[in-house]
């Protein structure tokens, strides 16, 4: 399974490897190796190379040069290096192709050019860009064709975050490993087709995987012929408040009925629905394959488990009884809000799963959105380890950790802006942990399918007008192709 590292990581593992033999000289020149071979650049084509003063802009004084000994049109726009390595490269440069070279100050538009190599700044920069950095990155955009060394320079290569401007690469080569900034809050807008090189770097620290089609399929255990439907596990949704009729209905969609409701159409033998017992009558006749209860029958039944919190409203009753109730548990939505009130009640939830968008998750933590999004992989391993949880934080990529493990969820898209697609996500993790799939595995495999089947979508609808029930009643192909190797 592919990975992704941390700018810290990622020097730790650079200077490890330079401690070992191999010297900044030599991995420049495997950067740029791996670069001038990603490039498909033909020899008509007018290339230029912008640098910066780092060791990013090393990589491309050293692109430069390979391409020019071979006949490339070249230009390069560039800053006297800082270190002895990129400094190197751009001494050679300088002696043998001075008329190649001209100083990043007199850069101007770009757009003549087939191919622009962006090599201006590396993983390190933190904070906001100063004004003649924002010039020279607003005049690489004015290129059509631009590649991005390691990340798109702008682009915080953690969090994800763009300063005032970044790159808006067509490609990315990522250094040995992505890092969690291709991925996180900008990273997927501005990193464009975003692939790898192997430079030999041996790479130490926390390593956040990226989930998989071989992995997800792997959780799902082959079926013996010799089962019922009590092999698969009684799954319980339990949602809605008398005020929530249409958050009910759609809770009912992501997790019951094979007609539509998607619990059963990823696995579980039997599908319950709590729902306020004054909704009864309002829910018979639409529902053909589950079990519909009032939730003052909730102890009546024994569970396998179960997703809470889809339009229950501020029920401190219900969430009392809810966190009581001895399975494991999806905890969504209005569930979590009342944990916001009532942290108290975490130490009920050992083992649940706890799905926050950051808002929600702010709540928990009692700080400020762009707080978390600053460090979201850090205070979600925090929060799962404290609390003994899984934690789901929801995002353009889905950060999905236990404290000890960590996976990034890179499918879907804004298709799932959706209301309703949170409820839609609990109701399938909830059908997994009821078949006794963990709920690490449980979450990390109902994120990756509902994103997968909100891409598959697109075959035949727009992102605009996706809706989560076409998720719910897609989801079952989407395990289908997974399961039979086809995804």
């Amino acid at each position: 399974m592919e990975y992704a590292i941390s700018s810290e990581s990622m020097k730790l593992s650079d200077n490890l490897t330079i401690k070992n033999g191999v010297s900044a000289i030599k991995l420049m020149d495997r950067v740029a190796h791996a670069l001038f071979c990603s490039m498909n650049a033909n020899k008509t084509d007018k290339i230029a190379i912008v640098c910066g003063s780092g060791n990013n802009g090393g990589d491309g004084y050293c692109l430069a040069i390979k391409l020019l000994n071979e006949g490339y049109n070249t230009q390069v726009y560039g800053k006297l290096p800082k270190t002895d390595s990129a400094k190197y490269y751009y001494d050679i440069l300088i002696e043998n192709f001075s008329n190649n070279f001209c100083d990043i100050d007199k850069m101007l538009n770009l757009s003549d050019f087939d191919i622009v190599v962006d090599c201006l700044l590396g993983i390190g920069i933190k904070g906001e860009l100063s004004t003649e950095y924002i010039d020279y990155i607003n005049i690489i955009n004015t290129a059509k064709n631009i590649i991005s060394c390691d990340i798109a320079s702008g682009l915080h290569s953690d969090n994800g975050h763009k300063s005032l401007v970044a790159v808006k690469a067509n490609k990315t080569l990522a250094i040995q490993s992505f890092k969690t900034g291709h991925f996180l809050a900008d990273g997927k807008d501005m990193s464009g087709n975003l692939c790898k090189c192997d430079i030999g770097i041996e790479v130490v620290g926390d390593k956040y995987f990226i989930v998989d089609s071989e992995f997800v399929k792997n959780c799902f255990p082959q079926r013996t012929y010799n089962t019922h439907k009590g092999s698969f596990g009684r799954c319980g949704i339990i949602a809605c408040s008398d005020n929530f009729v249409g958050s009910g209905k759609l809770a009912l969609a992501s997790s019951t009925a094979i007609l539509g409701e998607c619990a059963m159409r990823t696995g579980c033998g039997y599908s319950y629905l709590f729902v306020p017992d004054k909704m009864l009558p309002y829910m018979w006749g639409s529902v053909t394959h589950s079990c519909i209860f009032g939730q003052s029958e909730l102890l009546n039944h024994k569970l396998d488990a179960v997703a809470f919190g889809m339009g229950v409203g501020d029920n401190a009753q219900l969430c009392e009884q809810v966190f009581d109730y001895p399975c494991p548990k999806v905890i969504d939505a209005d569930a979590i809000n009342f944990l916001a009130k009532h942290k108290k009640y975490l130490s009920k939830l050992s083992g649940s799963v706890l799905t926050p968008h950051p808002m929600e998750f702010s709540r928990l933590l009692n700080i400020s959105v762009s707080e978390i999004l600053q460090n979201p992989i850090p205070y979600a391993i925090n929060f799962a380890k404290e609390n003994n949880v899984v934690l789901l934080l929801k995002g353009a990529t889905t950060i999905i950790t236990d404290g000890v493990q960590t996976y990034l969820n890179i499918t879907g898209n804004s298709g799932l802006a959706k209301g309703g697609s949170g409820d839609v996500l609990a109701g399938i993790i909830a059908s997994l942990m009821s078949q006794k799939i963990s709920p690490i595995k449980a979450t990390i495999s109902a994120t990756f399918l509902m994103g997968k089947t909100c891409e598959n979508l697109t075959e035949s609808k727009t992102e605009y007008s996706i809706l989560p029930i076409d998720i719910a009643n897609s989801v079952g192909d989407t395990l289908s192709k997974i399961i039979n190797g086809k995804i």
